[in-house]
């Protein structure tokens, strides 16, 4: 538990240090030096998150996810919970079977379902 615990902080400190910077102070910098390559506008929404970083490969995993998200955004789904599904299935992947080290969507499906389930929620 303390391993899935520190993967979470580590991936959240990550994101602040990097992502945060580029949010807040290269986009304002590219704009007012007319550079429209990089707009701050072009966030990646939470179902292209999805689907990066569970390194989904094929269609029918592609339509899972996109089914998900499509709960997630019409409410069916809490977020935290999709979140808490997504951290567990990458670092599963990563820890235990080298073999589906490029596939946590695996993962992410079983723990999803199953918690869904526990939860009485269908979607």
């Amino acid at each position: 538990m303390s391993h899935r615990i520190a993967h979470a902080a580590k991936t959240l400190f990550v994101l602040s240090v990097v992502a945060m910077p580029i949010a807040v102070g290269v986009a304002p910098l590219l704009a007012q030096q007319g550079q429209s390559q990089f707009v701050a506008s072009q966030q990646i929404t939470f179902e292209q998150r999805l689907l990066t970083g569970l390194r989904v490969k094929t269609p029918a995993d592609a339509a899972y996810v996109n089914r998900v998200a499509a709960a997630v955004r019409a409410g069916q789904l809490p977020v935290a919970l999709v979140d808490s599904s997504f951290f567990y299935a990458r670092a599963r992947a990563v820890r235990y079977d080298s073999r589906l080290v490029n596939n946590p969507v695996i993962y992410f499906r079983l723990a999803l379902n199953a918690r869904t389930q526990a939860l009485g929620i269908s979607f």
